[in-house]
């Protein structure tokens, strides 16, 4: 657990952004007592696609990320990230490595969420369960959009039944802050 000083930091950061402004207070400090702290000098990769499952959802608090396709000659930008938002949650909830390499674009200080804690944090809380689901959503109409590709054949019947479901179930309380899932 942090020490009650940075607690009261994280805390107060986190209440400025979805979803965790809506969670909570139980949910929210199970959060940050298992949340790690940590920096990605420029040009560092934050995530790499090729690494597997990710070991932990990822929350800027710091600085800019730069999500990347993979590709021979480095890829091609297709998002960017600031304080407040997450990535690697798409990647979790299904349980497959991160489909963007994600990058540092300058000092970026960022809280890591260890994956059995962010697994235990869906089950416990609808409001962030919904959150990384409405993520989902908006990462799948982002690759429509660009026509980027993000997703492999056979992941995406999977992720398209999600896509349906979170269109189905929204309502005027949807999360719409963007947040790149893997």
């Amino acid at each position: 657990m942090p020490a009650p000083t940075l607690t009261a930091s994280l805390r107060q950061f986190l209440l400025a952004h979805v979803p965790f402004a809506q969670m909570v207070r139980a949910d929210l400090d199970e959060l940050i007592a298992h949340i790690e702290v940590a920096y990605f000098g420029p040009g560092e990769v934050v995530l790499a696609a090729a690494s597997g499952v990710p070991e932990y959802a990822v929350i800027i608090k710091q600085g800019r990320v730069q999500g990347r396709t993979l590709g021979v000659h480095g890829g091609q930008a297709v998002l960017e990230l600031g304080a407040g938002e997450s990535f690697a949650l798409g990647a979790l909830l299904a349980q497959r490595p991160a489909n963007l390499e994600y990058v540092s674009l300058a000092d970026t200080f960022c809280l890591l969420l260890p994956r059995r804690h962010f697994e235990a944090l869906t089950r416990r809380s609808e409001v962030f369960l919904n959150f990384c689901r409405d993520s989902l959503g908006q990462l799948l109409d982002l690759s429509h959009q660009q026509g980027i590709g993000l997703f492999r054949t056979v992941e995406y019947a999977h992720i398209q039944h999600f896509h349906i479901d979170i269109h189905q179930r929204r309502g005027a309380h949807s999360f719409c802050k963007r947040a790149a899932l893997g």
